[in-house]
């Protein structure tokens, strides 16, 4: 997981990468993506706990991700 979000934001750095739709927002797309990643990786910890009420909760919050597709893709 953490490596994709550091090859992402690598190639926005590097130009490689872009943004289909609000290429001008490109820093509120990092923070979302951040956040998304970072969700993913609690989601992970709680997963190896096994704490499924906490699992639960984080995975209500992953929705984010769809909002940021929908306001950075085609």
């Amino acid at each position: 997981m953490h490596s994709a979000m550091e090859k992402t934001h690598e190639g926005i750095h590097a130009g490689t990468v872009t943004v289909h739709k609000n290429a001008a927002r490109i820093k509120e797309f990092v923070d979302m993506d951040k956040a998304f990643h970072e969700k993913l990786e609690a989601l992970s910890r709680a997963a190896h706990r096994n704490n499924q009420k906490e699992m639960l909760r984080i995975t209500k919050q992953l929705s984010m991700g769809v909002q940021c597709q929908q306001t950075f893709r085609k």
